[in-house]
């Protein structure tokens, strides 16, 4: 049996609030739609973090780690390109052209940065029992050889 993780009041919350600003895109303005879209790009980059803290043991530790990593990466997925001319003419010109790259490097940032936190919690918490055993087995010779 699989256990449960989450609550049927979060899933339906969660999903209210998607079902509330997908019904605002579609009746509200174009700057409405826009802060929607950014919304929906943005994101994924939440559900990764939400999805890796479940995995760490010390969350406090996780989050400074993986936003810090994510903050020194996310110039990495930023658009190289040199606007010669006008800027965007319409939001969604600026949405899409400059802000999709953006969402998509926070998110592989925001992935790579969280396992690579995970990976170094968990090696660093298996690495601690054996020293300890260690020290202890060479206490305990040291003390049988008086």
């Amino acid at each position: 049996m699989i256990p449960r993780t989450f609550s049927l009041a979060r899933l339906m919350v969660g999903i209210t609030v998607l079902c509330v600003l997908l019904g605002l895109a579609v009746c509200g303005s174009e700057e409405l739609q826009a802060f929607v879209l950014l919304f929906a790009l943005l994101s994924p980059t939440a559900i990764v973090y939400l999805t890796l803290v479940s995995f760490a043991r010390n969350r406090s530790l996780f989050w400074i780690g993986s936003v810090v990593g994510m903050l020194m990466c996310s110039p990495l997925g930023l658009p190289a390109v040199m606007h010669m001319g006008p800027g965007p003419l319409t939001v969604w010109d600026a949405v899409v052209g400059e802000m999709l790259p953006v969402a998509v490097g926070l998110s592989l940032s925001a992935l790579f940065t969280g396992c690579a936190m995970l990976f170094f919690e968990r090696y660093s918490q298996q690495a601690t029992p054996a020293d300890e055993r260690l020290d202890q087995k060479n206490e305990i010779h040291r003390l049988l050889r008086r």
